[in-house]
């Protein structure tokens, strides 16, 4: 993900769905989702939200759902359960600890004791339970599908109880087909009564996204409102490769220009690959202009 100063172009998309999460202060709720291949910059998108919501007050989660490993269902919970808590930590200004909190998630069931008790003294039973349905699980009295609901729906707990609203960021959604049709329809069933809490998921896998969030078989039909994240448009890549050269004080020709813009096709990531490249090879030439057999050199270092 790039840094704020090198965020360009998105800032429209940004606005809508910092506008969606501020409705939820209104009690207007919708759900979003972007879907683009690879290095589109969905996930920089998402960066740049969660700093606005953050200074807004909001508890904002995210979670990359590629980042679990091994991929279970127990490992899953774990994990979100761990990010959900962190968010309101930070919010609240409640007296979670981060470091209690993950031996909690990922200890022995005694590591949660304590922490069972302050959550149920300042949020009620609702939060503790989510803590019994963890500790029969790690004892070995399964009882998965409690601890999979009391897990998706802490974040909504959570916001009523403390009144501050929740955003959740879902980032490589499509890995939860990974668990199966059941488990997105159980899905579908806590996520349709949150009220205080809204959902921004991205996925990386065109296909599969669309099919899970657009067609009617689907359990999560019509749940999220979809926005496609396209490439940066021939004029938007000029822009931005100009701009980004004169900060280090090199200028562009524009056949170089051209060659940049045909090798990219406006792709973000790879618009900052051959441009990074071809600064380094500026920089060990001792060039002052970006040239077309310069870009060519750039290219095949990537």
């Amino acid at each position: 993900p790039v840094s704020f100063d090198l965020f360009f172009d998105r800032e429209e998309l940004v606005e809508d769905l910092a506008a969606s999460a501020f409705s939820l202060q209104k009690n207007v709720h919708q759900n979003f989702a972007l879907v683009s291949p690879r290095r589109f910059g969905k996930t920089s998108v998402f960066v740049k939200l969660q700093s606005q919501l953050e200074k807004k007050g909001f508890a904002v989660v995210y979670f990359d759902c590629s980042e679990v490993f091994p991929n279970t269902l127990e490992n899953l919970l774990n994990a979100y359960a761990e990010r959900v808590l962190k968010a309101f930590s930070n919010a609240s200004g409640l007296n979670f600890l981060p470091e209690r909190i993950a031996q909690a998630v990922s200890g022995a069931p005694d590591a949660v004791s304590s922490l069972v008790s302050s959550l149920v003294s300042r949020f009620g039973i609702e939060v503790g339970n989510h803590f019994t349905a963890w500790i029969e699980l790690k004892s070995s009295r399964k009882n998965e599908q409690k601890f999979f609901e009391t897990t998706f729906d802490l974040a909504e707990i959570l916001s009523k109880k403390t009144g501050v609203k929740c955003v959740v960021f879902l980032d490589e959604f499509q890995k939860l087909l990974d668990f199966g049709e059941p488990f997105l329809w159980a899905l579908r069933a806590r996520l349709q009564h949150h009220k205080n809490t809204v959902y921004f998921v991205a996925g990386s896998s065109v296909g599969t996204v669309n099919y899970l969030l657009s067609e009617k078989k689907s359990p999560l039909y019509n749940l999220f409102l979809l926005r496609d994240l396209a490439p940066f448009t021939v004029s938007q890549t000029r822009d931005f490769v100009k701009k980004r050269f004169a900060t280090v004080k090199l200028e562009i020709a524009d056949d170089a220009l051209d060659k940049i813009i045909s090798i990219t096709n406006g792709i973000p990531f790879y618009v900052q690959l051959i441009g990074l490249n071809a600064y380094f090879i500026a920089l060990h030439k001792k060039a002052k202009n970006i040239s077309s057999p310069l870009v060519e050199e750039a290219y095949a270092l990537s």
